[in-house]
């Protein structure tokens, strides 16, 4: 049953021309397809999101590059992990404002360790779990060097989901964050920070669903 069920999944992904990856449960690839992953947050793309340039900094096989991509003018799509990235390559094809990147984004420019957590798709970083991780060594960048090199004005959405390492990445777009006023959308713990509700509107942090337990929220926003 469950090799039929992994055919049909694969016949879906061929017809909606996204790819996910095998190693998520089939729930969550189900959610990507059909554009329901992290409902809202994506319901808050939808929103508020017209126009300019945006980056996915973590966009693992490219389900918010792809939602970015129907409402900015470009996306720059950053990914270091080599599995998710040639996905990420494929989902972007017939994207031509949609560029993917091979990199880290972090707060120089260089080369970084970067940390694949084995037999999972999710929670790659270059901050180490520690436990199960495979060490490589990939390209890195800060958004305010990239910026700089690509002459990148009008910056209206970043999307940032990179297990630990936000601290690094916000610290590379000073420059950036003091010139513009982009919606940064990241995971963190600051219960002073606003939070992106089920239904796409902005709430408190401590009032977000996994608040009270893991005193961490995967969707804040600035």
């Amino acid at each position: 049953m469950k090799k039929v069920a992994l055919r049909v999944l694969v016949f879906i992904e061929w017809l909606v021309d996204f790819h996910t990856s095998p190693l998520p449960p089939m729930k969550q690839r189900l959610e990507e397809i059909f554009g329901r992953y992290e409902i809202g947050t994506t319901r808050f793309i939808k929103k508020n999101l017209r126009g300019g340039v945006t980056f996915d900094i973590g966009a693992n096989v490219g389900y918010y590059a792809r939602l970015m991509a129907c409402y900015a003018d470009r996306v720059y799509a950053f990914e270091p992990d080599p599995d998710n990235f040639k996905i990420l390559e494929e989902n972007c094809r017939r994207h031509p404002n949609i560029t993917p990147l091979n990199m880290a984004v972090c707060d120089r420019v260089g080369t970084i360790d970067f940390f694949k957590v084995t037999k999972s798709a999710m929670r790659h970083s270059i901050i180490d779990e520690g436990v199960g991780t495979e060490k490589l060594t990939v390209q890195c960048t800060s958004l305010d060097a990239f910026i700089a090199e690509h002459g990148i004005k009008g910056v209206k959405l970043i999307k940032m989901d990179v297990e630990g390492a936000e601290p690094l990445a916000f610290e590379g777009m000073q420059e950036l964050l003091a010139r513009e006023t982009p919606i940064v959308i990241y995971e963190g713990d600051d219960p002073k920070a606003k939070a992106i509700s089920e239904n796409g509107d902005i709430i408190k942090a401590s009032d977000a669903a996994w608040w009270g337990s893991r005193k961490k929220v995967t969707n804040l926003v600035r």
